[in-house]
């Protein structure tokens, strides 16, 4: 969705109800503006910088 490159992602780590994502600083706003509000199998996708501490 996001029409990134995979290798600008590192870790990830997935939880029941949120996820953690590694990312190239440069691309990370990138990322957010591709996916947040989206849906993904019936689930509205949230996204932020986790360093931003909220929502943009």
């Amino acid at each position: 969705m996001s029409d990134l490159r995979k290798e600008v992602l590192g870790k990830i780590d997935m939880k029941d109800m949120n996820s953690w994502i590694e990312i190239e600083q440069g691309a990370a706003q990138q990322m957010i503006r591709a996916l947040d509000g989206k849906n993904y199998k019936g689930r509205r996708i949230r996204m932020n910088d986790a360093d931003s501490g909220g929502r943009r």
